[in-house]
């Protein structure tokens, strides 16, 4: 009996290191393939974690560029990044590329930024202008993310890069010369600390012709507008009729830089029914007695005795017209002097919005306005120089 559990025994043990020695052999297996399950995942981003899916926390958004703007005082022009959002695992992102290019299938790559590190908002750098201008141009990225480049989730989007706008006829009233505003638009920093700019128009693409006006703008004209960037200059001169004008500009310190053939406006017959007319305010009196401000409008700078419609005019007093803050607007002053208008601005009206502290200074602008054919013309603002302040004892 004792012989018979001695040999069970010996067979259980036996048979028991048997199924042991299987179950290491399988653990074994799930501990090698646990190891390289880890292996794996430290080396390729985990699909909750793509950066790239919508319904995931790290998901990433790369908003397009802006309008890309070309400042004509540099070689290079300011653009800007796009805008990161991204989530809560930002730190996995090790950067991105962006690729220019004039086609949008890329085939010929005009630069690449390779940016490292960001800090999730709008930055700027800088793209060789060169001879691009009034172009189309393509950019797309790749965002740099666990040490890979993603090339699958690159989006491409167009933009065009711009130097000035033409604006013609820019405010037109009456019937009497053919005069035009062409108004540069400027968007470029620092212009004040520049020399001021040349301005160009011509029936010729090459500038050539004996058609071409020349217009001088000095620095002391831009200075009058440090605290807006983005400037304008108007200047009139007859066109002629059924015509196509084109224009280029330059600063008077780059004498060979033009920006050539920046744009073209066909200026027809049709467009002779009116003319532009320029209200400037004059001066501005203050009349202690009656409590009044006396506003000096000069109404036009032409031929006002052809005028064929009574123009009227807008008045706005502010004091600081750069914010967009108008204190009092007054529409439809009536005309009533060919050689001068006089409009009362009534302290009385206006008490409680004028500061009577006798340090506020408040600007006035005016506009005119007329009606030819059932269809209203507007003039400028005309430059806020002249300026009041309320007394104490007022």
């Amino acid at each position: 009996m004792i012989m018979i559990l001695k040999v069970n025994l010996t067979l259980a043990l036996v048979s028991n290191f048997n199924l042991w020695r299987e179950y290491m052999n399988f653990y074994k297996i799930f501990v090698i393939i646990f190891i390289l399950a880890l292996l794996f995942s430290c080396t390729t981003p985990r699909e909750l974690e793509n950066p790239f899916d919508e319904k995931s926390t790290n998901y990433i958004n790369l908003n397009n560029f802006a309008d890309i703007v070309v400042p004509p005082n540099d070689t290079s022009y300011t653009v800007l990044k796009p805008n990161i959002l991204f989530g809560y695992n930002k730190k996995k992102v090790d950067g991105y590329k962006i690729y220019f290019a004039e086609d949008e299938n890329f085939t010929t790559n005009l630069e690449t930024w390779e940016v490292t590190s960001f800090q999730g908002s709008i930055a700027k750098t800088t793209f060789e202008k060169a001879n691009r201008i009034e172009k189309y141009y393509y950019w797309k990225y790749q965002i740099k993310w666990n040490g890979f480049y993603y090339n699958d989730h690159s989006k491409t989007s167009k933009f065009k890069i711009r130097n000035f706008n033409l604006v013609y006829p820019s405010s037109s009233v009456g019937n009497i010369k053919k005069l035009y505003y062409y108004k540069p638009d400027f968007e470029w920093e620092n212009i004040q600390n520049n020399d001021g700019y040349v301005l160009q128009i011509s029936q010729d693409t090459k500038f050539l012709d004996a058609t071409t006006k020349t217009i001088d703008v000095s620095a002391d004209y831009t200075k009058t507008y440090n605290a807006n960037p983005r400037l304008k200059y108007r200047s009139e001169f007859s066109l002629a009729p059924d015509k196509s004008y084109y224009w280029r500009c330059r600063l008077k310190t780059e004498p060979d830089k033009w920006g050539y053939k920046l744009g073209s406006a066909d200026v027809s017959s049709d467009e002779f029914k009116t003319v532009v007319i320029t209200p400037l305010v004059s001066g501005i009196y203050q009349d202690d007695t009656n409590k009044q401000f006396r506003v000096y409008i000069n109404p036009f700078d032409g031929d006002e005795n052809k005028l064929q419609n009574s123009p009227r005019f807008d008045l706005q007093v502010s004091s600081d017209f750069d914010s967009g803050k108008i204190d009092i607007q007054i529409n439809n002053i009536s005309y009533t002097d060919i050689n001068n208008i006089i409009y009362n601005i009534d302290y009385d009206s206006y008490k409680s919005i004028l500061k009577k502290d006798g340090t506020t200074f408040y600007y006035v602008r005016i506009r005119a306005s007329e009606q030819v054919e059932g269809i209203w013309y507007y003039s400028d603002w005309s430059i806020a120089y002249y300026s009041f302040k309320v007394a104490d004892d007022w």
